[in-house]
């Protein structure tokens, strides 16, 4: 069926708004037609309406939307430090300005909403994953010409795109970027089947369509956005990331290795007896 407004509850429209259609019958006359309800301040009111996203429609929209009903959407959107993030966004949002939104090879073009569900066979029953929420991320431009890393491997080729993590991302460098929700609910069959070069039919157990409600696409956006916690948490997680990468970095530069825990080093058996690890330098079971 091709796409169109009325097949939706919602649209989310590319000037940020709600748009609700309501069917509305004139029994009378005995003919019937969709009204057009603006619902972005009673954005709970329609959180279990199906919507399509309209072109234009960034994470900056939706922010907007939540801030309406913060604390209730928080208690039905459960574990995504909704009302956190939300004073987050206001305590920022006077001082901020897009970026430029322009092809970068390695630039984000749109922020992405996908189902990713499997099966899994690994006890007595088979049992299904993956149906709650979408997964989210960020879809990289489509490459213009081949991308190489620093030592001239082949990364990845012309006409692909990167698919980047935006769980450490500063909230002020995805607001602007659009969002774009991927219909497509294919169900990957148990990792034991898996082989090189499969077909879809192969891969997938089954391939259909599922649309999003507004909570899916909340819900999605959030919980990835805080999977490291509130936005404090976050700052804090990747700053000592950064740290480890720096100290690494330099260790390997230098050739002292002194302060890690390496496998053959003398703090090895050490770290091994701490955790109970029963391996020797090989990783076999000892």
């Amino acid at each position: 069926m091709a796409i169109d407004e009325e097949y939706y509850d919602l649209v989310l429209t590319k000037e940020g708004k709600i748009i609700q259609s309501v069917w509305e019958y004139d029994h009378d006359a005995g003919v019937g037609h969709y009204n057009k309800v603006d619902k972005t301040g009673d954005p709970y009111s329609v959180l279990y309406k199906t919507l399509r996203i309209e072109p234009g429609f960034t994470l900056k929209h939706l922010f907007d939307i939540v801030s309406e009903q913060s604390e209730i959407i928080d208690l039905a959107v459960e574990s995504c430090w909704i009302t956190n993030f939300i004073s987050h966004y206001k305590g920022m949002i006077g001082d901020w300005e897009p970026e430029d939104y322009w092809y970068k090879p390695d630039g984000i073009e749109y922020l992405y909403l996908y189902w990713n569900a499997e099966l899994d066979e690994s006890v007595s029953s088979t049992y299904i994953w993956g149906v709650d929420r979408p997964s989210f991320d960020g879809q990289g431009w489509l490459l213009r010409e081949d991308k190489y890393d620093e030592w001239g491997n082949l990364e990845y080729k012309k006409d692909t795109r990167i698919n980047w993590g935006i769980d450490f991302s500063p909230l002020g460098n995805l607001l602007h970027l659009p969002l774009v929700a991927n219909e497509d609910f294919n169900v990957g069959n148990d990792l034991k089947y898996w082989k090189p070069d499969q077909t879809n039919e192969e891969r997938f157990a089954l391939q259909c369509k599922r649309k999003y409600t507004l909570k899916n696409v909340i819900e999605g956006v959030f919980w990835e956005l805080s999977f490291y916690g509130s936005p404090e948490d976050k700052e804090e997680t990747s700053k000592m990331i950064k740290e480890r990468h720096e100290e690494v970095n330099e260790a390997i530069k230098s050739g002292d290795m002194s302060k890690f825990v390496t496998v053959g080093s003398p703090k090895w058996d050490e770290f091994k007896k701490s955790i109970g690890l029963n391996v020797d330098d090989e990783g076999e079971v000892a």
